[in-house]
């Protein structure tokens, strides 16, 4: 047990120590259930199929996506008796709060959630028209930066423009990290060049969001990147 962390569930099906390993995510805590912001004749609280669509709380994020992982496994064992890999499932039950433990207790038991691929269905699609495939996901970096030049407070009205303002140190502060083209900064959270294989694989990929998506800024990001990269 870890502290303040919620239980993870993990199933495993071994079909031969030859075959790789695949490894699926998701989790099962889900938001609120922000009653009365839903569509006529809906709650959170009652499961509705509406034609291929079932709404109710916790269904698109992400319990739905189980549904279908595992129905999907099934239909493979029902057609030819077996995966022809080894196959395990993890769901976890702290997500929407940032998934507190859950890399400690990866670290502990690295031989029962070592696999050789890793999947998970848990994010928006980019067009809702066309199935989405995503080969990997964006970083994430949380940081608090603080600043302390005073104790208590003064009154601009007296000391305006005679002591330093802090809004305006940590803003140039934070201008240093990312240029105003979205340019990272510090050389430290610069991702390596991509490999031309890479580039090669994306070279014909087009990224678009469908109807009422925003449009792109082909001028931010880091340079000498296309869209896609």
């Amino acid at each position: 047990p870890i502290d303040g962390m919620g239980p993870v569930l993990l199933a495993h099906r071994h079909e031969s120590d030859d075959l790789p390993t695949i490894l699926g995510y998701g989790h099962g805590d889900v938001v609120r259930g922000q009653e009365g912001q839903w569509a006529e004749d809906r709650d959170p609280w009652t499961l509705e199929r509406d034609g291929e669509k079932v709404y109710g709380r916790g269904t698109a994020d992400n319990k739905a996506q189980h549904s279908v992982h595992m129905a999907a496994l099934k239909s493979v064992i029902d057609e030819r008796g077996s995966l022809g890999f080894n196959s395990k499932f993890m769901i976890e039950t702290g997500e929407e709060n940032g998934s507190k433990g859950l890399k400690e207790l990866v670290t502990q038991n690295e031989n029962n959630f070592a696999a050789d691929v890793f999947f998970a269905s848990d994010g928006p699609r980019v067009d809702i028209t066309k199935p989405n495939l995503t080969l990997g996901c964006r970083g994430m970096h949380n940081f608090d930066l603080m600043l302390e030049m005073r104790e208590g407070g003064h009154h601009s009205g007296n000391w305006g423009g005679l002591l330093a303002n802090p809004g305006i140190v940590l803003s140039h502060a934070l201008a240093t990290i990312v240029d105003t083209h979205g340019k990272i900064l510090v050389e430290g959270w610069r991702l390596p060049p991509i490999s031309n294989s890479v580039r090669e694989a994306l070279k014909d990929v087009k990224r678009e969001g469908g109807e009422g998506a925003p449009e792109i800024n082909a001028e931010w990001g880091e340079p000498g990147l296309t869209t896609p990269e």
